[in-house]
């Protein structure tokens, strides 16, 4: 019996030595495994460079969110998260935040993240390294210095009481960097960024594509579960959903409107379609001839037809701004604040309020010149972007105005907008902050190298920013946002839909209202 037994478990024992020996070959990864895999991320736009004190645009912003990190963060639901600062607390004063730092953490190039590498960006941000400051350095307001207490607290010292500045803090143009290699690499740096994110820069071939790999170090267990994330630059709408049925990319950003629908039906896709707090506008530049006169401003706002730009152009995928504001999602906005309407009369009201008289050719005419005027987009960087400029170029036109559209790439344009060079433009800002501040400090204040020209806006806005009460910054937001709106100086066509395609094989991904592409939860069923 005992020997029976002895033989059958020898047997046993090399039947599994020998199906082993049949398998190894073979991956044993368990079908539906969450490690591993790659991503190949079609996206529209190249970033300008992906050093986040020099650009941190949505363009690069999608590729630095992987590979840096800043002090606080958001979770999917916009609630304010420790980052690589587990802790915080304020002063009873308002003017010193200490930060208590994660420890055993490192940069990508192996050097430790610490209060000396905060001290390095923050010093960075505020122009003591090498004399440039961080171009998003008015979202920290009136920070002074930072100080380092020991290896892992630092403490931000304020002249003054600034609410919105934790909320800043999430800002990618904020995130941490290795000391060592920005002062290595000098300007290279922006080619080639170190941080400590789930995945770290390999490849960066100029309008082509980027590479990022997984870092095995990240402080972070169990994620990210992919190995590479790839993006192609695909400038093509009708490319990009080209290559994904194709089977070339597995992820594409900013599908177009008249394909979303296609590809909801299509096999083996999956179609992504989220709220999101970006709104799309036109700015005017109120020094610039002829929107210098607030009736022409008013007559362009009142002659557009907004509504039926968003129901036919954007195919009811993205939300028509029913006010004058960001969206609703954006913590300050003054859910109450009038809305402009579609009225050619009152338009032609305003214009001939300004000594503006209709031609028998119905073009509007003045001391013998028409209201002539270029209308300036860019293309690939928002959602049906030139074909809306050329659909309202057309309208205006209609109505007798001589307008004609002019196109730049997103560098230049982005360029001539600082320089003040566009008397209208399309445009688009996304709250990443996801507080009112954000964009309208942006926008409005004299401060920010995108405002057009001095608002009355200015002073509320900073009264808000010291506001310690609530109610009472609130109450300044209202009083701001009703100025902008009185004053014409935007017109919020739309609030953005966030509209992205992935291949059925990608799992995980969850989108996000302030349109940060999380890869850190993704993974490839195989």
């Amino acid at each position: 019996m005992k020997k029976s037994s002895w033989f059958s478990g020898l047997v046993l024992i090399g039947w599994l030595v020998l199906l082993t020996a049949l398998i190894a070959p073979f991956p044993l990864t368990a079908v539906g495994s969450q490690d591993g895999g790659v991503v190949i991320v079609a996206k529209p736009t190249e970033p300008q460079s992906l050093d986040p004190q020099r650009d941190s645009g949505g363009p690069s912003s999608e590729v630095q969110e992987s590979i840096l990190e800043t002090l606080v963060l958001f979770d999917h639901d916009m609630n304010l998260q420790p980052g690589l600062a587990e802790s915080w607390e304020v002063s009873k004063d308002g003017l010193v935040y200490t930060f208590h730092l994660r420890q055993g953490v490192k940069f990508h190039d192996g050097t430790d993240f610490n209060a000396a590498a905060v001290k390095f960006v923050f010093d960075r941000s505020l122009g003591l390294i090498g004399g440039k400051k961080n171009r998003y350095i008015k979202l920290l307001g009136p920070l002074k210095a930072v100080e380092v207490v020991d290896d892992y607290t630092v403490k931000m010292i304020l002249d003054k009481t600034f609410a919105p500045f934790i909320n800043s803090l999430v800002h990618t143009g904020f995130a941490m960097l290795s000391p060592k290699a920005v002062e290595t690499m000098g300007d290279r740096f922006g080619r080639a960024p170190v941080g400590t994110g789930p995945f770290k820069l390999v490849e960066w071939t100029k309008g082509q594509r980027i590479v990022m790999e997984k870092n095995p170090d990240y402080w972070q267990a169990g994620v990210p579960k992919l190995d590479r994330v790839v993006f192609r630059i695909l400038p093509d709408s009708q490319t990009r959903v080209a290559a994904l049925r194709a089977g070339e990319v597995n992820f594409v950003l900013q599908i177009p409107e008249n394909l979303y629908k296609s590809l909801d039906a299509a096999p083996n896709i999956q179609t992504i379609k989220n709220r999101t707090l970006r709104t799309v506008f036109f700015r005017f530049n109120p020094m610039k001839p002829p929107f210098d006169d607030i009736n022409v401003r008013k007559a362009f706002v009142h002659y557009v037809d907004a509504a039926t730009i968003c129901q036919t152009i954007l195919e009811g995928l993205h939300f028509p701004a029913t006010q004058p504001t960001q969206p609703p999602g954006v913590w300050g906005i003054a859910k109450d604040i009038a809305g402009y309407d579609y009225a050619p009369e009152k338009a032609a009201q305003y214009l001939e309020a300004s000594g503006w008289k209709k031609a028998k050719n119905g073009k509007w005419m003045k001391d013998g010149q028409p209201l002539r005027f270029s209308l300036w987009t860019t293309t690939h960087r928002y959602p049906q972007d030139s074909t809306i400029a050329v659909a309202v170029k057309n309208l205006l036109n209609q109505q007798g105005l001589d307008v004609e559209v002019q196109t730049r790439e997103w560098g230049a344009y982005r360029d001539s907008i600082f320089n003040k060079e566009f008397g209208v433009f399309l445009f688009g800002a996304g709250a990443s902050t996801g507080d009112v501040d954000y964009v309208y400090s942006i926008l409005f204040h004299e401060s920010s190298r995108y405002a057009q020209g001095p608002s009355k806006a200015e002073q509320l806005l900073d009264r808000a920013r010291t506001a310690v009460d609530i109610q009472e910054r609130l109450q300044l937001s209202k009083e701001f946002q009703t100025v902008i709106r009185d004053q014409y100086l935007w017109f919020p066509v739309y609030w953005m839909s966030q509209l992205l395609a992935v291949s059925d094989s990608v799992k995980g991904f969850v989108p996000r209202e302030d349109e940060k592409l999380d890869f850190t939860g993704i993974w490839i069923q195989k």
